[in-house]
């Protein structure tokens, strides 16, 4: 702004008309002003907010209600409200004045003025030194007395008392009137704005224990906002147009189908566990693309997978594994360098687990790390394509298969979590319908299925946390109520099937409704849900 006004010919002519005197030279006068209160703006407002580009800036000063110029201002007339600074408000007085925000920091208001080119330190000679706080308080009191007396008959001075501990508090010059303050405590019933008017409107004109006079003078006033208009033809209240409303228009559907007539339904473990605890939260990340960038849990997550697996085919010890995580551990990124240092402690506990997990399964032969499945399941009347990628699988000394996942989270599932785990169940199903063919055989069955928690650590063994579940083969789902057996055990003889089954028909109908559950607390759309306080704010 400075590079601005200086490379003009403005300071110059401003200058010049200001010397001659008469209407021009107090013309000047302002505008110099003017110039000079611009400044001081752009100087509070850095300080307030920081910098934030010229079109914050430029927003900010056409938002400014206050008229700067006396012309202007003399135009107000009659029982029309002035909305004055103090310092405007000398040699006027009124009936009514009322002297609001004077609040400790603003009411005495100590910040040096000028600051950006100190205009109050030039004396006559030389460089004065700068104001003393007290002389600014001084200043203060004074000008906050010309405020006060500008009342003929009634003066109302507010101010806010924040709560202990908070900065907002009122001024010490409100002890200075003589007058014991009153409080007021409590808020006002709704904001003292229009929308919240139309709110509140629009909430009685809907409230059921709400008498039907009263609704009806709600859903009047409301009507009458909605045809106000200014004479350009411009809505008054626009927030009382129900157009403007949520859920007023019906729900939007998709020309395509998320599975077409006769295609498969499409799953993997991660995502039948997904459908079935909140349809919303799977459409939502899944299928529109709204799930959000990949977080440093996850990145740590993936670099502790992948080492184990390197770890899996080279047997490597503890120590080659924590030379590959230097290697690959800068390029994760963390909010700050105390937790990166945190979690590299974490990783470095999870690999020695792994570890020690590893070399108490000689009994086991190991097939292979990060197997991918692919497999159909027939349901009776509807057909799921199964696809994955298992950890770590093993043979057992009877043949059967064994599917290990690696879990790098720090809370532990419960026993009956385990019982109905989707992911493991998933996994177990696929070696019976031949997903692992590849390295297991044809005919392969299941052993069960087996989470191991790195984080977590199993006593003081050394050995990570590990949760099993049971063998398809020996736990199959019960079907209730007993009349129903008939027509589900042949189609769906497992409890897997019976999810599948579930989250089948939830993609095909594209039922997404919202399920409250535990990860309702870490769900990125949890502002928007119906389910939640906050998304019932947006939806109703």
């Amino acid at each position: 702004m400075w590079l601005l006004w200086s490379q003009t010919s403005w300071p110059d002519k401003l200058r010049e008309q200001a010397s001659r005197g008469g209407e021009a030279g107090r013309r000047a006068n302002r505008d110099l002003d003017a110039i000079c209160a611009l400044f001081d703006i752009a100087a509070r407002s850095e300080e307030v907010s920081g910098l934030r580009g010229v079109t914050g800036f430029l927003a900010e000063i056409e938002g400014q209600q206050i008229p700067a110029d006396p012309l202007r201002e003399s135009e107000l007339r009659g029982s029309a409200v002035r909305v004055l600074t103090a310092h405007r408000a000398k040699g006027l007085e009124w009936e009514l004045v009322v002297v609001a925000g004077v609040q400790e920091g603003r009411w005495p208001d100590v910040r040096r003025r000028g600051s950006l080119l100190e205009p109050d330190r030039l004396g006559r000679h030389e460089v004065l030194a700068p104001v003393p706080t007290a002389t600014r308080i001084a200043e203060e009191r004074r000008l906050f007395y010309v405020a006060c007396t500008r009342a003929r008959s009634r003066l109302v001075v507010t101010a806010v008392a924040g709560t202990e501990g908070e900065a907002d508090q009122p001024s010490r010059f409100l002890t200075e009137l003589g007058v014991q303050p009153r409080e007021l405590p409590g808020r006002p019933r709704r904001p003292l704005t229009l929308s919240a008017l139309v709110a509140e409107l629009r909430g009685t004109a809907v409230d059921p224990e709400a008498s039907p006079r009263l609704r009806e003078e709600a859903a009047v006033r409301l009507a009458r906002l909605a045809d106000a208009v200014d004479p350009e033809g411009h809505p008054l209240a626009p927030a009382a147009r129900p157009e403007q409303w949520w859920g007023m228009r019906p729900l939007t559907r998709s020309d395509q189908p998320l599975v077409a007539a006769g295609e498969r339904v499409h799953l993997s473990g991660s995502q039948l566990a997904s459908v079935l605890a909140c349809p919303r939260n799977w459409f939502l990340a899944r299928k529109a693309q709204g799930e959000s960038a990949r977080t440093a849990a996850a990145s740590f997550g993936s670099v502790v997978h992948v080492l184990a697996e390197c770890g899996a085919h080279s047997q490597a010890d503890h120590d080659e594994l924590a030379q590959h995580l230097e290697s690959v551990w800068h390029q994760l990124d963390f909010d700050a360098h105390w937790l990166s240092a945190v979690e590299r402690v974490e990783a470095e506990s999870a690999l020695e687990r792994f570890v020690t997990w590893q070399n108490a399964r000689s009994h086991l032969t190991l097939l292979g790390t990060e197997v991918e499945f692919s497999c159909e399941v027939d349901l009776g009347s509807e057909r799921v394509h199964l696809t994955g990628s298992a950890d770590r699988v093993e043979r057992d000394h009877e043949g059967r298969i064994r599917i290990v996942d690696f879990k790098t989270s720090k809370s532990a599932p419960t026993a009956a979590d385990i019982a109905v785990h989707d992911q493991l169940g998933v996994y177990q199903l696929a070696v019976q319908q031949g997903g692992f063919a590849a390295i297991a055989g044809e005919g392969a069955r299941p052993a069960g299925a087996e989470l191991v928690y790195l984080r977590l650590a199993d006593g003081e063994n050394g050995h990570p946390r590990t949760f099993q579940q049971a063998s398809l083969d020996d736990v199959p789902f019960p079907i209730h109520p007993p009349d129903a057996a008939q027509t589900l055990s042949a189609a769906q003889p497992t409890w897997v099937h019976r999810r599948l089954a579930e989250a089948a028909q939830i993609i095909r109908n594209e039922d997404h409704d919202a399920r409250i559950g535990p990860g309702c607390r870490y769900c990125p759309f949890r502002t928007s849900c119906p389910a939640q306080p906050a998304g019932q704010q947006v939806v109703k």
